[in-house]
């Protein structure tokens, strides 16, 4: 029982409603399925979990999730209904998201300060964490939201070549995803590679969802794509047992 919402635990509720499960699975980097089988509760595991660190330890990993959780779950409070019940949806999650989705994919783009190209990344994990697909390249754009969308791209291909048809993809860029649910462009020069994506949907029967993420989502994908933009790299791997 989760006694942040007052819900039952399902694997839909903890990793796309839930404020402590998403701060554990995207920020802290706490493995969920180690914590549901631990039968506790949410405010007993985290006294555990602090009482477990201590300065001596000059752990700064195991201080940090604790404080990302503790964040997310103080925003999550500020934010509580007029019903005295914490109802209020944190933006990144105040949609409903395909219920039966397959995989969810973090995407990123990102440059040196004295780089002329951009590297990209994307990360693929199904609904337990598990990743199934890893994809890491140079470009030759200097552009980052062409670069946002060559990973968006990238990632799609990745994806339906194991199989998955139901995706999530998350990315950094607000104006992606308002391009991809308006279906109107703000530059002319992003037409070519937003009618690949679309090319895809269609030939590979997708179902397909861009949302915008804070960049801790995003923070294994960005550090890839960082290295990228430094060292010319085209690498790839993928989890083949885990197909669909």
């Amino acid at each position: 029982m989760c006694n942040v919402q007052q819900d039952i635990e399902t694997q839909d509720h903890l990793f796309l409603h839930c404020h402590f499960a998403r701060a554990v699975w995207f920020g802290a980097g706490i493995p969920i399925l180690h914590i549901t089988q631990a039968e506790t509760t949410v405010d007993i595991w985290i006294k555990n979990l602090i009482k477990q660190y201590t300065a001596a330890d000059n752990d700064y990993y195991n201080l940090k999730r604790i404080l990302i959780i503790l964040w997310f779950l103080q925003n999550y409070s500020n934010n509580a209904g007029k019903n005295g019940r914490a109802g209020y949806k944190v933006k990144t999650t105040a949609w409903k998201p395909d219920s039966n989705w397959q995989v969810i994919i973090t995407t990123a783009a990102d440059s040196t300060k004295n780089s002329a190209r951009y590297g990209i990344a994307y990360m693929g994990k199904i609904r337990h964490g598990q990743v199934v697909f890893v994809g890491c390249k140079t470009t030759t754009t200097q552009d980052s939201r062409i670069a946002r969308l060559l990973a968006i791209r990238e990632s799609i291909l990745s994806a339906s070549k194991l199989g998955f048809q139901r995706l999530i993809i998350l990315t950094e860029d607000r104006g992606i995803e308002h391009m991809w649910e308006r279906n109107n462009l703000c530059r002319w020069q992003l037409s070519t590679i937003l009618q690949d994506i679309k090319n895809l949907q269609h030939q590979h029967h997708l179902s397909l969802t861009i949302k915008t993420t804070p960049v801790a989502v995003i923070k294994e994908s960005k550090s890839m794509a960082l290295t990228a933009s430094s060292t010319f790299l085209d690498v790839y791997c993928e989890h083949s047992m885990c197909r669909p």
